[in-house]
């Protein structure tokens, strides 16, 4: 036979107190504190007559969306203690507690509980907002893998990096050579010989510092 720590269904008055405890006094005490807030805003609120509308309106949409909350959470937990009292009644008729009051009450109430949980998230949009911030940022999360610094050599000022370049002779000859190119221009000119000054147009730009691999 299971051993179960609780109190007994039997016992009408521990199950009172128990329902009281868990569940009447927490309800009581949040109604009165938001009774007590509404009370006080509205009468700290010296405005127009138009803001007051306004903010009646608003005030009366908030008031519908809490107490929505709340009637779902009763209801949650009114579904949560409904087989105890089911089984409550059939032992006060019968004289004894089903073999199985304790079993069945224990696997309706896990499932309750996580469903007040996900509830719970469901009417608090600060709640999903935060969650929404934690899992996109928990996506898009960037694993960094340091490289040893003895493989990499930063180019200092007597490097060259060779860039495709097209020659213009302005004669219509084109031709593709490899020069050293200096990141801070855009296009320079070089003059061969008696000809006039050559164009050189670069299709490719480097930005920021150049990091190549040692051999």
């Amino acid at each position: 036979m299971d051993q179960y720590c609780l109190i007994p269904y039997t016992d009408v008055t521990g199950e009172i107190y128990h329902i009281a405890i868990l569940y009447i006094i927490p309800l009581v005490c949040i109604a009165v504190t938001y009774l007590w807030i509404t009370v006080f805003i509205r009468q700290s609120s010296r405005v127009s007559l138009v803001i007051i509308l306004a903010k009646q309106q608003q005030r009366n949409l908030r008031d519908l969306t809490i107490i929505k909350r709340i009637v779902i959470l009763i209801s949650v937990l009114v579904v949560l203690r409904f087989p105890t009292v089911i089984f409550m009644v059939y032992a006060r008729i019968v004289g004894h507690l089903h073999p199985l009051t304790y079993g069945i009450v224990g696997l309706i109430t896990s499932p309750c509980l996580i469903f007040i949980g996900l509830i719970t998230i469901y009417i608090t949009p600060q709640l999903q907002r935060n969650i929404f911030i934690f899992l996109r940022h928990h996506d898009s999360q960037v694993h960094v893998q340091p490289a040893p610094m003895h493989h990499l050599r930063v180019r200092g000022e007597g490097d060259h990096l060779k860039m495709p370049t097209t020659i213009h002779d302005g004669y219509g000859r084109n031709e593709q050579l490899q020069l050293p190119y200096d990141h801070k221009l855009a296009s320079c000119e070089v003059r061969s010989g008696q000809r006039s000054p050559i164009k050189l147009e670069l299709h490719q730009q480097v930005i920021g510092e150049m990091i190549s691999y040692s051999q």
